[in-house]
């Protein structure tokens, strides 16, 4: 027998087995599959374009749900939030090596200026 039931995340209402007079399912399909419910969970580590982020959803500087190791780094070794403007710079070009020794906050427009000259001087080479 089928009853109409609200996930218990999202109260998104769906139909759902009935087993013992209870749902089936608490959760709708999509929350069920949500953080480490999903197959694909890698414990909110992702890799992107030679970036490490981890899976923060409510960090001020996150994009999507998930936020630079760097950034979290960095933060942690200034004692505060990075700047409004300003960026995490990795001192020695890679993009993974997030010890806080290779870290350092920049103003943004610095920053992308620094990396131009970088590549226009790598060009040249």
């Amino acid at each position: 027998m089928k009853t109409e039931h609200a996930c218990v995340i999202c109260g998104k209402k769906r139909l759902v087995n009935l087993i013992h007079g209870k749902p089936e399912n608490e959760r709708c399909y999509s929350c069920a599959k949500l953080g480490k419910n999903n197959p694909n969970w890698k414990g909110g580590i992702a890799k992107s374009s030679g970036y490490v982020f981890i899976y923060l959803p409510d960090h001020p500087k996150a994009r999507g749900k998930y936020v630079k190791r760097a950034i979290l780094v960095l933060e942690e070794k200034l004692g505060r939030p990075i700047r409004d403007g300003y960026d995490s710079h990795h001192k020695n070009e890679i993009k993974d090596d997030d010890r806080p020794e290779n870290l350092e906050e920049k103003e943004h427009g610095e920053h992308v200026s620094l990396h131009d000259n970088i590549r226009w001087s790598e060009e040249k080479l």
